[in-house]
């Protein structure tokens, strides 16, 4: 077995006995998954697979483990009633996990998202001044041939009121 492949066995166990103790703790309290996911803000799903200690995406995929985010973690916590430094002490904080520091996916997802919302602002900017410029053109081809403007009539007097 290779070394990283010993590393994931041993975060897949981690999460596994994290899934256990959770689990033992929410039934000691005689909650229900459901119940507690609630009260924590989180779906049932994401709850139930920190409870197995992961999840498969199919039937016969890999094993993968959880990585909620710290904020997850402490609402849970708070749903529970425990210090959240508890399930930090026994799973890690987000940024610390092999799975955060491992997988650049979100990164890189991340960064390429914000290339291609930069370049559809850019695009609708430029599409935003050729209508500008369309508009303006509109507008002075309408008033030379003497056509008013919506808009652009004088507003009426106001009357006084006698008193």
């Amino acid at each position: 077995m290779s070394s990283q492949e010993q590393r994931d066995d041993l975060e897949r166990q981690r999460w596994k006995q994290f899934g256990t103790w959770l689990r033992d703790l929410r039934v000691d309290q005689a909650r229900t998954q459901t119940n507690v996911a609630a009260a924590a803000g989180m779906g049932i799903q994401s709850l139930a697979s920190l409870e197995r200690g992961g999840f498969r995406r199919n039937d016969d995929g890999p094993w993968l483990v959880p990585n909620p985010k710290d904020e997850t973690l402490i609402s849970l916590a708070r749903a529970l009633g425990v210090d959240p430094e508890e399930l930090f002490r026994r799973v890690g904080r987000y940024e610390d996990r092999p799975a955060t520091k491992g997988s650049r996916r979100r990164e890189d997802r991340g960064a390429g998202r914000l290339l291609e919302l930069e370049g559809r602002i850019a695009a609708l900017e430029a599409e935003l001044e050729r209508m500008r410029e369309r508009s303006d053109e509109t507008e002075r081809r309408l008033r030379e041939a003497g056509i008013s403007i919506p808009g652009e009539t004088e507003r009426p007097r106001r009357r006084r009121v006698p008193g």
